[in-house]
């Protein structure tokens, strides 16, 4: 007799099949633009001195210093990411997938730093930082936006997350909506105009 599974079950089987089909369609997309790192327009955004904008400076100068990544190591992490994160042939290990998504980020690669905006925001292998999460959005975004932008989906985050992402956006000029966290028209043109300023 077949075993029927109940319909959260199925819900939630479904829920992940459609996450994984996003980041293998993200991961494509990010491979097909390259993974340069451009000058940082939102690092050099004139707004009150934040600490967002000295992180994000830091990170634009770190940027111009280090090597970009070979893009073999980055579809070594890439694959080992998937692995740790899905627990695909080894166990689950949020934090090993952790670790892979921030070596990604830090050489310049825009996949790892979408990774590590979600694994910040779900809290997994990591504590809970969604500051950190909207940074690492921001500056995936700036990097390379078109991707990114074209296979978001926006309930892949918090609304917590999107909270902070709306608030960085006003300090910086670039939204002018309501900070609620609700994912809308007005969130999307403050990603698109960071992703214009920027050339992402």
């Amino acid at each position: 007799m077949k075993e029927i599974r109940p319909i959260g079950v199925r819900y939630r089987l479904l829920g992940d099949l459609v996450h994984r089909i996003c980041l293998s369609i993200l991961a494509l997309s990010l491979a097909l633009w390259g993974t340069s790192l451009s000058s940082s327009a939102w690092a050099q955004a004139e707004f009150p001195e934040t600490q967002i904008l000295k992180t994000l400076q830091d990170a634009s100068n770190a940027s111009e210093t280090e090597p970009v990544m070979p893009p073999d190591r980055l579809e070594e992490i890439s694959l080992l990411f998937d692995k740790y994160y899905e627990g695909q042939g080894v166990q689950r290990d949020y934090a090993k997938a952790f670790e892979l998504a921030k070596e990604a980020a830090e050489m310049g690669d825009a996949l790892g730093m979408y990774r590590l905006a979600l694994l910040y925001d779900q809290g997994k292998g990591v504590g809970r930082d969604r500051e950190e999460a909207g940074r690492w959005f921001l500056i995936c975004i700036e990097t390379q936006g078109d991707p990114i932008l074209e296979a978001l989906d926006p309930e892949t985050f918090s609304r917590e997350f999107w909270r902070v992402v709306q608030r960085k956006m006003r300090e910086a000029g670039l939204y002018r909506g309501r900070i609620d966290g609700a994912f809308g028209n007005a969130t999307m043109r403050g990603l698109v105009k960071l992703m214009e300023l920027s050339g992402g």
